[in-house]
C-alpha cells in the first residue's frame, strides 16, 4: 500500500510538473511575441546555411506561368535582397519564411492579390489577441527548409517502398502479440521482440527514405497547423479563413495518417510518440498510404501550404510596418512613370530622404561615395517591395506594374572561366531579352561596361542606352563617364555631390538636377592616409586631364 501511495505521488508530481512547465513556456512565449511585435529589427536572423537551404527550397516551389516578371538571380544579388529578406523576416515558421522569400521574387502577383495582402496586414495589426494566437500555432511548424516537400508533391507515387505488405505486417505484429498474450502470458514477450525487429526496419528504412519521410512530416505539420489556425478567424480576413476551411475539408483523408506525426507534444513525453512510430511503422505506412492521395490532390496541398505561409508572411510585414515611423502603400497606375517622395533605403540606419519623378531615362553622375548606387538601389528595392508586400520606404510611391531588372554588382566568373567583361555583357543581354511590349521594365545599371577600354566603353554604352530609350522601359544608369552626359541628350541628368567642410569631405546624399561638376577620388585617397608622394603625383597627372573624363 505504501509503495502504491509513493508511486501515485510520483506520478501526480510528474504530471503537475509537466503542466506547470507547459504553462510557464506559454507565458514566456506570449511575452516574447508581444515584445517582438513592431520591434526595430527581426528576432531571428537565418545564418548562411539556412539561407542556402531556403534558396534551394525556393527553386523547388511552383513558379506559375508568368515567371518572366519575377526578380531573377542577378537582380536579387545586385539589390542585396537576401539582406532585405533578413530584415523583413519577422515570421514564426519555415513555411512563412519560404513564402515570404517567394513573395519577394514573385512581383507579378495580380493587383487584387496585392490589395488582399494589404487588407490582411491591416486586419492583423488591429487584432493583437488573435494575431498572437495565430503566431503561436505557426511557431509549432519549426524553421527547417531541407524537407523536399515540393519536390515530393511533383511525383509522390515513385517515392515509396516497393513491398508495402511487409510494413503492414510489421505494424500489425505488436497488436497480434497483445491478443495472443491474453491466452498465453508468455506470448506478451513477443511484443518486445517485434519492437526490436520493427526498430531495425524502421531506422533502416528511414535512412533510405529520409527525404521523402521529411516531406510527409512537413506536409503533415502544415495541415495540422492549418486546422488549428481556423480557430482564430480575424475580421477582415474572411477570405483567408474560408479558404482554410475549404482546403482542410478537401484534405481531410490525410488527417488519419498524419494524426500521430505532428500532434502537439509536451517535451517531457516526446519519447512516447517516437515509440509509437517505431512499433507501428507509422512513418513508412503513412508514406505508402498517402502517395496516391497526394498525387491526386497536389494542387490543393500546395495551395494550402502557400496560404499558411502567406498568413505568416503578412503578420511579419505588418510587424515591419509597425516598426516604421512612416511608410507608403504604393499606388499603381498605367503610366510609364515612377513618382516618389521621401524615398529611403530600408537597410540604412540613418538614411537621407530623396524624391524623384522618373518619367524619362536618367543618367546619375557624382563623386565617389556620394550616394549614386544607394539611390539607384533604393528606387529598385522599393519597386520590388511595392509589388510584393505593398510597403514602401517612402512618403509616397507611385509606379506602373513592371518587371525589375538590374546590372550592378558584376563579378568575374573564375570557375566558369569568364572575364569580368563577358559576365557583364551577358548580364546586359539578359535585360534586352526580357523586354516585353505588354509589361514595362524598370532597368537599373551601375557603371555600364566598366570592364573594357574607355573608347569602346563610351561607344558601346551610348549605343546601348540609346537603344533602351526606344523600348517600353525606364532606365536609371549611374556612371563616372562624364562623356555620356553629352552623348545622351535624351537622358535626364541628375547627380550627387560632396561638400568640403573644416572637418573634411561630407556627403549630403541629396539628389540634384544637372551634371556633376566635381571629382573627389584623390581627396579620398588623401583622407585615407595614402603617402604624400602618391597624392602629389596623382594631382599633377589629373591637372593635365579635362574634368569631363574623370
Amino acid at each position: 500500500m505504501e509503495i502504491a501511495g509513493v508511486l501515485t505521488i510520483l506520478a501526480f508530481s510528474a504530471v503537475l510538473s509537466a503542466v506547470l512547465s507547459i504553462r510557464s513556456r506559454r507565458r514566456r512565449l506570449n511575452r516574447m511575441l508581444k515584445e517582438e511585435w513592431g520591434a526595430k529589427g527581426p528576432a531571428h536572423l537565418p545564418d548562411e546555411d539556412a539561407m542556402e537551404a531556403l534558396a534551394a527550397c525556393f527553386r523547388e516551389m511552383p513558379k506559375g506561368e508568368t515567371a518572366h516578371a519575377w526578380v531573377d538571380d542577378i537582380t536579387w544579388d545586385d539589390l542585396d535582397m537576401d539582406r532585405v529578406f533578413r530584415y523583413l523576416n519577422r515570421t514564426q515558421s519555415g513555411v512563412g519564411e519560404e513564402t515570404l522569400y517567394r513573395m519577394l521574387h514573385a512581383i507579378d502577383a495580380p493587383d487584387e492579390e496585392l490589395k488582399k495582402r494589404d487588407r490582411w496586414m491591416r486586419a492583423l495589426a488591429g487584432d493583437g489577441e488573435r494575431r498572437t494566437a495565430l503566431q503561436k500555432r505557426l511557431r509549432t511548424l519549426g524553421r527547417e527548409h531541407d524537407h523536399g516537400a515540393f519536390a515530393y508533391i511533383k511525383a509522390p507515387e515513385t517515392a515509396r517502398p516497393a513491398n508495402a505488405w511487409l510494413y503492414y505486417a510489421l505494424a500489425a505484429a505488436p497488436l497480434v502479440f497483445v491478443v495472443l498474450g491474453l491466452f498465453n502470458p508468455y506470448l506478451f514477450l513477443g511484443i518486445v521482440g517485434s519492437f526490436c525487429v520493427n526498430a531495425l526496419v524502421y531506422y533502416g528504412t528511414k535512412r533510405v527514405w529520409m527525404r521523402e519521410l521529411g516531406a510527409i512530416r512537413r506536409l503533415a505539420s502544415m495541415l495540422h497547423c492549418a486546422r488549428k489556425l481556423r480557430r482564430f478567424p480575424v475580421a477582415g480576413m474572411e477570405d483567408a479563413f474560408s479558404q482554410l476551411d475549404t482546403l482542410c475539408a478537401a484534405l481531410r483523408p490525410m488527417v488519419l495518417w498524419n494524426s500521430l506525426h505532428e500532434m502537439e507534444r509536451a517535451h517531457e513525453f516526446d519519447f512516447i510518440t517516437d515509440y509509437l512510430r517505431i512499433a507501428f511503422q507509422l512513418d513508412v505506412v503513412s508514406l505508402i498510404r498517402l502517395s496516391g492521395f497526394i498525387k491526386k490532390h497536389g494542387a490543393e496541398i500546395t495551395k494550402l501550404y502557400l496560404l499558411v505561409g502567406e498568413i505568416d508572411a503578412c503578420i511579419a510585414a505588418a510587424s515591419v510596418r509597425k516598426s516604421l515611423k512612416q511608410y507608403a502603400v504604393p499606388e499603381f497606375w498605367g503610366e510609364k512613370r515612377v513618382q516618389t517622395e521621401g524615398l529611403l533605403h530600408p537597410l540604412l540606419k540613418e538614411p537621407v530622404k530623396n524624391s524623384v519623378d522618373w518619367k524619362a531615362n536618367m543618367l546619375v553622375t557624382g563623386s565617389n561615395a556620394s550616394g549614386k548606387s544607394t539611390f539607384v538601389k533604393a528606387v529598385a528595392v522599393n519597386a520590388v517591395l511595392a509589388q510584393s508586400i505593398m510597403t514602401c520606404w517612402a512618403e509616397r510611391y507611385q509606379m506602373p506594374r513592371a518587371q525589375v531588372m538590374s546590372s550592378m554588382a558584376i563579378r568575374d566568373n573564375v570557375q566558369g572561366g569568364e572575364s569580368y567583361f563577358i559576365v557583364e555583357i551577358k548580364s546586359l543581354k539578359r535585360i534586352l531579352a526580357a523586354l516585353r511590349e505588354e509589361t514595362p521594365t524598370l532597368i537599373f545599371i551601375d557603371e555600364i561596361l566598366r570592364g573594357t577600354n574607355t573608347v569602346e566603353r563610351i561607344a558601346a554604352s551610348t549605343a546601348l542606352l540609346t537603344y533602351l530609350s526606344g523600348q517600353y522601359a525606364l532606365c536609371i544608369a549611374a556612371t563616372h563617364d562624364m562623356e555620356l552626359t553629352k552623348l545622351l541628350p535624351a537622358y535626364r541628368q541628375v547627380h550627387f555631390r560632396e561638400e568640403i567642410t573644416p572637418q573634411g569631405m561630407a556627403f549630403p546624399y541629396t539628389l540634384c538636377e544637372g551634371v556633376s561638376g566635381t571629382r573627389n577620388a584623390i581627396r579620398l585617397l588623401e583622407q585615407m592616409g595614402f603617402p604624400a608622394e602618391v597624392i602629389l603625383a596623382a594631382e599633377t597627372m589629373a591637372a593635365d586631364k579635362p574634368a569631363e573624363s574623370s
